[in-house]
Parts: C-alpha cells; structure tokens; sequence
C-alpha cells in the first residue's frame, strides 16, 4: 500500500459513520471491522493499519486528522518513509507530521517501527488522555530509524499525561520517568544506557511488566525490583548484569522471568519455588551452575524452561531433579524445555517423556546424557507430538521411531552412534513441514529410496561424516544448505543437479569418491554461495560459471583430476574469499583485473 494512509477512510473521516454492510466484532471500545472500529453513533474510534506494508510519507493535510473521535490508533510496523533506499540498502526516514494535537481523544497510540526519526514533536504532550505510547523501534539495526526525545524531553512530553500506564522508547532513561509512578508496563528495549537498572523503578506500585533487553545494563541484578509484588514480567536479557540471583518474595506475581545473554551466576535460589504463578524461565548463555533444577521441579503453571548453553557450570553427577518430577507426575501445559550445552550428565529412556503429553520442543544435546530410545521404538505412539527435537551427542545407537510425528519441523541427531540405514520414513515425518534435518556425525550407511520422498520444505539438510555410499542423493528443490561430504559415495553428480540446487547457498560433496565431471547445469544454481567438491576425483574442466560468478564466495575444487585451461577471468564484481585449486591437472593463468 502506498501513499496517504487516510485514503482508505476518506468517507469514515468525512461522514464520521460505520460503513454499511460490513461484519464486525465487538471491542471494549466499539465494534471492529477490517482495522476500523466504530462507537454506537456510528463515530470512528479505532483505527489498526499495523504491518500493512504501507509506504511512502503523510503529512498535516491527512484525512487521518479529521478522525476527531479517534481513541486508539496503530500505525506500527509499516515505512512511512518509503522502505529501504535502493541499492544502497539503507534505511529511509521521514519525521513525524504535524497535526497529531487534532487526535484529542486519543488513549492508545503505536509508532513503533514505521520508519520515523527524529525529534518526538512536542504536541503530543497535549494529547493528556493517552493511556499507551509506543515510539519504540528496531534499535539494534544498525541504520534503522529512530525517534528521539530532546526537544521535549521526556518530561515535557508526559509533564500532562496523567493517566499514563504504558511506555515503550528507545532513548536514554530520563530521571523524570521516576515521577511516572501510576505507568504499569515500560519497555525501553534496544538502547544503550550503559548505566544499572534504575532503582526507583522498585517504587512504582503498579508495574507489572518490565522490559529492558538490550540496553547496556551493567551492575548487579537489581534485587528490590525483583520484590515488586505486582510485577509479572521481567526481561532482562542481553546486558552485562554480573551478580546471582537474589531471593525471591513469597506469594509472587512474576509469570515470566528472562535473563538470558547475561553474566549472572551462580546456583538457582530454592525460593524461585516460591513463585507458583511462573510459566516462563529463559536462563541460556548465562554461567549458572550446581543442580539448577531443584529450585522450578514444583513449579506448577511452569510451560516453558530454557537453560541451555551454561557451559560454566561444574559437572551435575545426576540428571536434573526436573526431569525426573515432570515425568513421573502429569504436568499437561510443560511445552518447551532446552538443557542443551550443559554437563549433565546420566542416563534416561526417551519414553519417559510420555506423560508431557504438551510437549512440543525437547533439546537435550551436548550434555553427558545416555538417551536410550529402545521402547519408542517398540511403540512410536507413547511420544508426545514434537514440533523440535534435538538430541544431538546423546550417545544414541538407534533412530527414535518417529514414523508417527506428524508435526515435527526440527530434527537433530547429530554426534551419535546410530549405526544403521536412514529408513524411507525419515522423509515423510512432519507431514511435509519438515524444514531442519541434521543427521551427520554418525554410521548411517544407506538411504531408502526413492529420493523423490523428500519434504518438499525442507531447507537445512546434513548428512556429512557418515558411510553413506551409493548414488548421490538429488537435493530437495528448496534446500538452502546441503552437506554429504565426508561420505562413501560413489556415483558421478547427476547431469542435472542444477535444477535441484536452484535456491541452495551452501553445497558440499567434499571427501567421497565421487567421478565424472561437474555438469555444466551448476550454473543454474544462481543463490550458490559456498561450493565444496574437494577431494574426489572429479575430471574434465571447470565450468566457466564458476570462475566469472559474482555471488560465488568460497570455491574449493582441491584434489581431483580436473584439467584443460583454466577457464573464464574474474569479474570486476567478483566476492570470492576463498578459491583452491590446487592439486589438480589445470594449466593456464589467471588474468589479473
């Protein structure tokens, strides 16, 4: 959509009625239809326009300022500048128009994200109805427009904003913000305060979110905060917080708690039990240590626990107390659990799993674990439906039957011992959802046929470092990063492997026994990035494609039998870092730009 954002609504704003003939819903504010809500007389109120991809600029002759009954309004999401500034890639911005002032009865108002920047004007201070402002924005890319809050400051904008309860900036934290003790919910993601968390924020009685990801926090973890009985979420995550966890209050509200990408450490406290209202715990890439799960076994509302990547812990001799509560007991909402890149260490049967009927993410990798998935195999159905599973170095020595998981899109076995061949199955599990099979690191020796199998989605596909032999597999036509090197295969690259590489970045054959020539249809393959064929035996010339392309980065052609002269010059455009050639039979020079 481009242009005046209004001229959709030129008759709502000109008539201020409800359309004739339009289905619409009930709201708390009016009945909503199409992103328009109107009030019993017929007056727009609403107005939702958010991620339309709306482009190009408005100004104060809008007919959105004649919406004079206007209570809530989303514009978030869009690029009122026009987009991106091709070829440059940069982004665009436009400053936010005059006319705002017009909108007196505003109680919501989102421009996150729609490529504003600039100086916030000062007329919003006059809309004192407003509940929620959102001037929030994708501050973490680099050249993305933002709004700025100079000329009013912060407390010149909200100094008449009495019933403020929600705000969301980019920007440094105003000590003015401290005299909003009515606001509720502060989001001030993606800045660089370079400062610790603000304690006055300890004071505000009604908070009940709290979010500041990405901000440069550093410090100690802000402990009079975390006793703040109405708070509900806290998101604190990538910032440079060094401290441990302190205790947590009795009779908590806190629902979700996100600290990860943090230097926190230490050992969980056991009064994170005392939280029972708690659904959410991200921990990963942090350095907690110690037996980190006894403090949330009895968690009961608990649905979602990451704690993968505390690579700092000492080694946990048992598996988590964790998994040995909520398998023994039914916990019917526990959805996602990730203890991946831990130390702990064990054994445990897959089955055990079965009572988390909800489950829909598992990744147990790169721990100590001994995973035995005998019984699924006796009986594929006692698993729960997976959407991700991830089991990668987990000492297994037999394929999950996972025949019957119609809902899987993430699969990693990767770093096994699976000493078998990959069953036909394997391609139809996810009901053609699956998008990530990584199955590389083990003994796997065939494929069943026919490769035609293949999910018609899936785009990572690994294979690498087995004793696959045989034919070498046709890609799936979408496949974006394909790697069967380190192998036993033995076939010549099919004439047409173009066709079947069209849309892939990243195509490795490297260490097999591969023969023949490399078929002059790789030069379709127009997205290819990174090509490896090393280490084959490979004869005949080297396309001419390969040599003059100007997306190509890395081509390793090293230790074949290809011969003749060397073909083509290198563009004016060319992005190649890497080119190896040698060890083969080619003459010839390379012609110097």
């Amino acid at each position: 959509m481009h242009g005046d954002i209004g001229y959709k609504f030129v008759d709502y704003s000109l008539n201020q009625r409800a359309p004739a003939g339009h289905e619409s819903t009930e709201t708390p504010i009016g009945k909503e239809s199409g992103g328009v809500t109107w009030d019993a007389n017929g007056h727009v109120v609403g107005l939702d326009l958010s991620s339309e991809s709306i482009s190009g600029g408005f100004n104060s002759s809008s007919s959105l300022f004649n919406l004079q009954y206007l209570q809530s309004l989303n514009l978030a999401g869009n690029s009122f500048c026009g987009g991106l500034n091709w070829p440059n890639n940069n982004f665009c911005s436009s400053q936010i128009p005059s006319g705002f002032d017009r909108l007196a009865n505003l109680i919501y108002l989102n421009l996150s994200n729609s490529g504003f920047s600039g100086q916030i004007p000062k007329e919003f201070s006059l809309l004192t109805r407003l509940v929620t402002i959102d001037f929030s924005s994708l501050g973490y890319l680099i050249g993305f427009p933002t709004l700025k809050l100079q000329n009013p400051n912060l407390r010149m904008l909200v100094q008449n904003i009495k019933e403020l309860r929600e705000l969301h900036l980019n920007g440094p934290i105003h000590s003015s913000l401290q005299k909003l003790r009515s606001l509720s919910r502060i989001r001030l993601d993606d800045n660089n305060f370079a400062a610790p968390v603000p304690q006055f924020l300890a004071s505000f009685s009604n908070l009940t979110h709290l979010q500041l990801s990405s901000c440069g926090l550093t410090g100690t973890f802000p402990e009079k905060i975390i006793q703040v009985t109405t708070l509900q979420i806290l998101d604190l995550s990538i910032n440079l917080l060094e401290d441990s966890l302190p205790e947590f209050p009795q009779n908590g509200s806190l629902e979700t708690l996100v600290l990860s990408d943090t230097k926190l450490w230490g050992k969980l406290p056991n009064s994170m039990g005392n939280l029972k209202k708690l659904t959410s715990i991200k921990l990963a890439r942090c350095y907690f240590s110690g037996p980190i799960l006894n403090s949330v076994a009895n968690l009961p509302q608990l649905i979602y626990l990451d704690l993968s990547e505390n690579k700092k812990s000492p080694p946990v001799p048992v598996f988590p107390p964790i998994l040995a509560e909520v398998t023994t007991r039914q916990q019917p909402n526990f959805c996602f659990l990730d203890l991946s890149s831990n130390k702990f260490n064990g054994k445990i049967e897959l089955s055990k799993f079965k009572k988390l009927g909800n489950l829909t993410d598992l990744s147990l990798s790169y721990n100590n674990l001994s995973i035995n998935a005998t019984l699924c195999n006796l009986s594929p159905s006692i698993l729960p439906m997976f959407t991700t599973l991830r089991l990668a170095s987990c000492r297994l020595t037999t394929l999950p039957d996972l025949s019957g998981q119609s809902s899987l899109t993430h699969l990693d076995l990767s770093q096994n011992q699976i000493h078998e061949n990959i069953p036909s199955w394997i391609w139809k599990i996810g009901n053609g959802s699956l998008v990530y099979l990584n199955l590389s690191h083990n003994l796997l020796e065939d494929l069943h046929e026919p490769f035609s199998t293949f999910t018609p989605y899936l785009s990572i596909l690994d294979l690498h470092s087995n004793q696959l032999h045989g034919q070498i597999p046709t890609p799936p036509i979408f496949c974006s990063y394909v790697d069967y090197s380190n192998n036993s295969f033995t076939s010549s690259i099919p004439e047409d492997i173009g066709t079947y590489i069209f849309f892939t970045i990243f195509f490795s054959l490297s260490k097999n026994n591969i023969t023949g020539i490399i078929p002059a249809s790789i030069c379709n393959a127009s997205y290819l990035r990174f090509l490896d064929f090393s280490d084959n035996a490979l004869s005949g010339m080297i396309p001419s494609c390969l040599i003059g392309n100007e997306i190509l980065e890395d081509l390793n052609l090293r230790r074949n039998k290809l011969s003749a002269t060397i073909p083509g010059e290198f563009s004016g455009n060319c992005l190649l870092r890497t080119l190896d050639l040698n060890g083969n039979l080619l003459e010839g020079k390379f012609q110097t730009l």
